[in-house]
């Protein structure tokens, strides 16, 4: 329960007396700032959450709009926004009383509650992020010339670690249409994140090599009505998807790691780098190159 902060009974709020510095009354740590920022926190926000912090440690409590303005050494209006902005985060609480006083939140609290506030932000734009990829593949191309005679510049990116070359993979095959090359080190991975992506490409010709064995859930690569071609080809080749805007290769590595604590060690391969190249010329070549290996292929079994 909030105490009593009438004027009679509410004690006087001195910087000094709450170890603030007395020119600006914030923390000299410019790291706590910028750390905050990367929660969603502008620094002016940042610095008056901090002095609301300081306060709270210190043992004042509760302190008014104007208190705080003179505390932080910033302008009475600006702080009264930066306030605002701060309890609609759920960082400071607001009293009920005249005039209105302002408290910090716990730490635990107010950091929890800025992570909850990014999660939601993440979710917002996974649902966001598809439509966005839509929107602008249906962009018209310049018109009256504008784009003649400019030269398109290579985009090429590597990729490391299994998420994030998950990530990468999943956003390629969001497209109209996708040729993937597998053989028997990424069937297994590759096959699987085809069946279970919802958004994925809506033609796939996908090309087995080496041998390679069709997972039993390779079924669901022809979900929701999407035009699956599958061939086989003797020889192993690389791991490759193919786009109308993008051309990746999957590198791939052997690990040795143990099912259980005290089994015998087992190879697996698991994904190491993923190349991917924007390019017209590289992509005219390498639609070639499966052009040539998808003829020589036969059907699947």
């Amino acid at each position: 329960m909030k105490p009593d902060r009438s004027p009679q009974n509410r004690p006087s709020v001195e910087k000094e007396s709450l170890g603030l510095s007395s020119h600006s009354g914030l923390v000299d740590d410019g790291d706590l700032r910028e750390l905050l920022t990367k929660f969603g926190l502008t620094l002016s926000e940042a610095d008056v959450f901090i002095t609301l912090a300081q306060l709270r440690k210190s043992g004042g409590g509760w302190v008014s709009g104007a208190e705080l303005a003179e505390l932080a050494g910033k302008p009475r209006v600006r702080v009264y926004q930066i306030i605002q902005a701060l309890v609609g985060l759920g960082l400071v609480q607001a009293s009920f009383g005249r005039p209105k006083e302002y408290s910090a939140e716990p730490p635990q609290v107010a950091m929890r509650k800025l992570v909850a506030a990014q999660e939601s932000k993440l979710n917002e734009l996974a649902h966001l992020e598809q439509p966005a990829v839509e929107e602008l593949l249906r962009l018209p191309p310049l018109e009256d010339g504008q784009g003649a005679g400019r030269r398109s510049r290579m985009s090429f990116n590597i990729v490391q670690g299994i998420p994030n070359i998950q990530t990468a993979i999943k956003s390629v095959l969001r497209c109209e249409g996708a040729s993937v090359v597998v053989n028997r080190q990424s069937v297994d991975q590759l096959v699987p994140t085809l069946g279970y992506l919802k958004d994925g490409p809506r033609s796939l010709r996908l090309l087995v090599t080496g041998g390679a064995a069709m997972p039993k859930y390779a079924r669901r690569i022809g979900r929701k009505g999407r035009q699956v071609e599958v061939r086989r080809l003797a020889e192993e080749m690389p791991t490759t998807v193919l786009t109308e805007m993008t051309f990746v290769l999957l590198l791939y590595s052997v690990e040795s790691y143990r099912p259980k604590p005290l089994s015998r060690p087992r190879d697996r391969s698991t994904a190491s780098y993923c190349v991917s190249v924007s390019d017209d010329s590289y992509l005219k070549q390498a639609g070639c190159l499966f052009q040539s290996l998808w003829r020589s292929a036969g059907g699947a079994s």
